[in-house]
């Protein structure tokens, strides 16, 4: 067999393609969408603040399709930060409900702490999101409120047949990173308990 293959070099480069085409990385955009087409009637009282991203994840990264071995094969990562993605995502959050005041302008500023955002494919497809939100009394910096959301989806069977290189990105994304994980659940749970 290897005397058949070293004989035909076409054949070894065609291996190899076959091997490497399913590593590959999917750069996805993440927008987000309002939950809802009406806007709040809310004074803009809340300013964006810092995003900060604590994931052991590298800064674009979301996730992975794993081949049995645990390696992956196809990764999912964002044109720019995670962080920043996340950041837009609330700030979009915040103007959709009428919230959002321009920089400096707000009374309360809204800081997120990215703690777990990613999917992932081994058999099932799973998405994890995990963020701490803290609202701050500008001027003071006295914490006004802080929650954390956690929030996590899995689908599939132990016994799917669309695993590892039958996997599709583009089902993984859409599983994973849902209109419901950008829609700033903390955001829009924390308004009407929120001391404003």
């Amino acid at each position: 067999m290897v005397r058949a293959v070293a004989n035909k070099p076409w054949i070894a480069c065609l291996m190899i393609v076959l091997c490497r085409a399913d590593c590959s990385t999917t750069i996805v955009d993440l927008p987000y969408v309002p939950a809802s087409a009406s806007v709040s009637s809310q004074r803009p009282i809340v300013e964006m603040g810092l995003v900060t991203d604590q994931r052991t994840n590298e800064a674009r990264s979301l996730g992975a399709i794993r081949n049995g071995y645990g390696g992956a094969l196809k990764s999912l990562e964002t044109p720019v930060p995670v962080a920043d993605v996340i950041k837009a995502a609330f700030e979009s959050g915040l103007k959709a409900r009428g919230l959002a005041a321009s920089p400096g302008q707000g009374k309360y500023q809204l800081n997120v702490l990215v703690l777990k955002f990613d999917c992932s494919q081994y058999v099932r497809r799973e998405a994890h999101a995990e963020f701490q939100t803290t609202l701050v009394l500008r001027g003071n910096d006295k914490i006004e409120y802080t929650h954390v959301v956690i929030d996590q989806e899995v689908e599939g069977s132990r016994l799917a047949l669309d695993t590892a290189v039958f996997a599709s990105v583009e089902d993984l994304r859409r599983r994973g990173m849902s209109n419901r994980r950008m829609s700033c659940p903390s955001t829009a749970r924390s308004v009407p308990r929120s001391p404003w």
